[in-house]
């Protein structure tokens, strides 16, 4: 299924020369889930940025358990940061959604980047990207 929000951006998007999108998105976002749909075009984008979320807009985790971790280890630690200072240790606010997914979905990712990779061949005057990384 389509997201979109995601399709409303892209549709969005290719009027314009600059892109920074923190957040939420899906595939749709560089290239249409229906192949009758047109062929999108950016332009005149020169800049885009993208800073995406872990998950899914439908729910689906971009990245696995790693299976060599024991979560249940993990989350009863006493000391949580272990011998790092206070000062020193990342904030909540700061960490990943979940600290246990490390290992990128590969079927999920693939999917992604091979859209973006579409996209990009249709983006003539890109000139500036921050690769799509997630927060």
């Amino acid at each position: 299924m389509e997201d979109p929000i995601s399709a409303g951006l892209r549709h969005l998007s290719q009027q314009l020369t600059t892109i920074t999108i923190t957040g939420l998105v899906g595939k749709e976002l560089f290239w249409p889930f229906d192949p009758k749909e047109e062929t999108p075009f950016w332009p005149n984008l020169k800049t885009f940025y993208l800073f995406y979320v872990r998950v899914t807009p439908s729910g689906k985790w971009l990245f696995e358990r790693d299976g060599e971790e024991d979560e249940d280890e993990l989350l009863h630690e006493e000391e949580p940061h272990g011998s790092v200072p206070d000062n020193l240790f990342q904030p909540e606010e700061d960490q990943y959604l979940d600290p246990f997914r490390t290992r990128a979905s590969p079927e999920l990712m693939g999917d992604f980047y091979v859209s973006a990779g579409h996209a990009a061949q249709r983006m003539p005057k890109l000139s500036d990207v921050i690769r799509p990384c997630y927060k």
